[in-house]
């Protein structure tokens, strides 16, 4: 799923909203009893919709070391 910034996703199965924990989970990101403490469900929520999935930033990542080229004493060479 999709998960945007304000909006309420409906656990079917369950009958209730999907809580900011589950949220930031299907986005790849763990969450600290501390954070849950000290941030509403809500506002964990809207952290999730605006964060990216771990598997999309390690895509990019990967992308980026695959062409990126390397300066060396003012000569441009290539990683391979």
């Amino acid at each position: 799923p999709c998960v945007t910034p304000g909006h309420d996703w409906i656990v079917s199965s369950l009958k209730r909203p999907l809580s900011g924990e589950e949220a930031l989970a299907l986005q790849g990101i763990t969450v600290s009893e501390k954070a849950l403490k000290q941030f509403e469900c809500r506002q964990l929520r809207d952290l999730a919709g605006t964060a990216m999935s771990t598997t999309v930033v390690a895509a990019v990542f990967l992308s980026i070391f695959t062409t990126i080229e390397l300066i060396d004493n003012g000569k441009k060479r290539s990683i391979s």
